[in-house]
């Protein structure tokens, strides 16, 4: 490996890495989607960041979209597992199972432009490295409310996208 991001990474750092390592094709850095983050109240009002969906679908290789589609995939069928042993963890008092799963999660969820998601996660991830899981059932209960939001609008975005260009 040759250079580092730190997860879950945002839009702006990964623009700084590519062009270093992207062929420099010369319209490929002008076409990458640089963007400012959002504010809270925008994070509130949309599930998803189509900003950073449409950053992965308008890779300059021509990979995007399969990518996204598999990124889309794996998150509509891993997040609700997820979410479940996080529940399981909290019930059990298992801080340590707690962030692990809340850390993935995150993980994914910003990956997948799911912002108010991965922020809600880390809240979970950084209460969970006290050691305890006291008061995270009302968090967690936060976040089991926005993943069916996230689900919807990644559904939606995966049927836009199957209408746009053949299935592979």
């Amino acid at each position: 490996m040759d250079d580092y991001l730190s997860k879950p990474f945002v839009t702006d750092c990964l623009s700084a890495v590519l062009p270093r390592w992207l062929p420099h094709a010369g319209t490929a850095e002008a076409s990458w989607p640089l963007h400012s983050p959002r504010s809270d109240s925008t994070i509130a009002e949309q599930p998803l960041d189509r900003r950073a969906l449409d950053a992965i679908r308008e890779l300059p290789d021509g990979s995007g979209v399969l990518l996204l589609r598999k990124l889309i995939r794996a998150f509509l069928g891993d997040a609700p597992r997820r979410l479940a042993a996080m529940r399981a963890a909290v019930d059990a008092g298992d801080a340590g199972g707690l962030r692990d799963g809340a850390h993935r999660m995150k993980s994914s969820s910003a990956t997948v432009g799911a912002d108010r998601l991965a922020a809600l996660c880390s809240e979970l991830e950084l209460l969970a490295r006290s050691g305890s899981v006291e008061g995270a059932g009302a968090l967690l209960t936060k976040t089991e409310a926005e993943l069916p939001r996230v689900l919807v609008a990644l559904r939606q975005q995966r049927q836009r996208q199957g209408r746009r260009s053949p299935s592979r």
